[in-house]
């Protein structure tokens, strides 16, 4: 009782002018109609702003969730395209089978960390085993590709990047049939090399540069960019073409994992390969 009656005294005159002024100003905005209006416009643009700033907060909340739930049902068009592709190839014949055609199972995840700067670039993805994920699983995004899973922990996993040096991927050239390995040589996160071409192919800039699916870890046809240019190094019977990169890895947000579900009987088969 005694503190309270200090703290009375102390700061008694602050809340008494606190309390006149107050009034004052109630006096005023009631008896006075030309006051009385102002004040109830400026509390209207008061509440105005208040509500305004509640529903920006709300919507900023709520981004999350739609990004969440858009990048889910993308992943989900993109699993019943890559079934309608395989089972229905261009100019091929339709052949009813029970084996189901698709051979990959795709989920959306979210990028909660991504290097672009080093010489062996990861990402770091929110979803792991809980989610099914399972290494050498393929990453993706709807513009190109992103890198191949390395490690899996229950909710989580490690992506090492293309823009890896270790990094080494089956590429072709769309429509023409040549192929060669893709990999990362420089400090530029928007090209890449892509070697061992014939050197008699006849490949052009603008030429576009896909997936091949000679691998068990990225779909056939998936786009990873176009050809930027050409040339034939010295004495060598296959040419190098610069790649242009369709996917900015520098900005990714939302991904795609790729598990190829007949992975593990092809990797049974290339065991049995024989030893050059």
């Amino acid at each position: 009782m005694r503190s309270l009656l200090e703290v009375l005294f102390r700061y008694g005159g602050f809340w008494t002018f606190l309390l006149l002024e107050g009034l004052s100003i109630y006096l005023v905005v009631q008896f006075n109609q030309h006051q009385r209006a102002i004040a109830f416009a400026s509390l209207n643009r008061f509440s105005g702003w208040v509500d305004q700033t509640s529903h920006s907060m709300q919507t900023f909340l709520r981004t999350r969730i739609y990004a969440d739930s858009l990048a889910a049902e993308n992943a989900r068009l993109r699993r019943q395209l890559l079934e309608f592709q395989m089972r229905y190839p261009p100019r091929t014949i339709r052949v009813e089978s029970e084996e189901p055609a698709q051979a990959f199972q795709m989920q959306a995840a979210r990028v909660l960390h991504n290097s672009i700067h080093r010489h062996h670039n990861y990402l770091i993805l929110d979803k792991g085993s809980r989610q099914g994920v399972e290494p050498h699983s393929a990453v993706v995004v709807d513009e190109g590709i992103v890198g191949i899973v390395r490690q899996v922990s229950e909710r989580h996993c490690l992506v090492m990047s293309v823009l890896n040096r270790q990094a080494r991927i089956s590429a072709g050239i769309k429509g023409k049939g040549y192929f060669g390995t893709l990999r990362w040589v420089g400090t530029d996160p928007r090209h890449m090399l892509l070697s061992e071409v014939p050197a008699h192919a006849l490949i052009e800039p603008g030429d576009t540069v896909v997936t091949t699916g000679f691998s068990a870890i990225f779909p056939s046809g998936w786009p990873i960019g176009w050809v930027d240019s050409t040339w034939v190094p010295p004495g060598s019977f296959s040419q190098n073409l610069g790649v242009s990169l369709s996917a900015d890895l520098t900005a990714l947000q939302y991904v795609y994992i790729v598990k190829n579900l007949h992975k593990k009987e092809l990797e049974a088969l290339e065991q049995n390969l024989p030893n050059e």
